[in-house]
């Protein structure tokens, strides 16, 4: 378990450590195929990943806080650990789907793409 407040508390380690708990639960962002509002989510956050995936080439140049954002979010679409981790949190959490649902909006306009 990592200290929220320690040094070696940061996104990635967070994520990593999510993961692994899930792993300890058997297949993640799994759930029953009759739950068709969970469908709907589970394709537009799989649609998210893709276009992160494809974006990766078009990221602006210069600093500032959306473009760190910008590119964690390409480092954790290639990391399929973070993409599941994170696939349960954004179909099973409505306040955590609306903050992704936002970013994946903002980093659209950073990149010039319409979400």
């Amino acid at each position: 378990s990592v200290d929220s407040t320690g040094p070696e508390c940061n996104s990635a380690t967070i994520l990593q450590e999510i993961a692994g708990r899930l792993d300890a639960r058997g297949p993640v962002g799994r759930f029953d195929n009759s739950d068709q509002k969970k469908q709907r989510i589970n394709e537009r956050y799989d649609s998210m990943v893709q276009r992160f995936r494809e974006w990766k080439d078009l990221v602006p140049n210069g600093d500032g806080r959306r473009l760190e954002v910008l590119r964690g979010c390409f480092v954790g679409a290639e990391s399929e650990e973070i993409v599941e981790a994170l696939r349960v949190v954004y179909i099973d959490y409505s306040a955590l789907r609306m903050s992704g649902d936002l970013i994946f909006k903002v980093m659209a306009t950073l990149v010039g793409r319409k979400s």
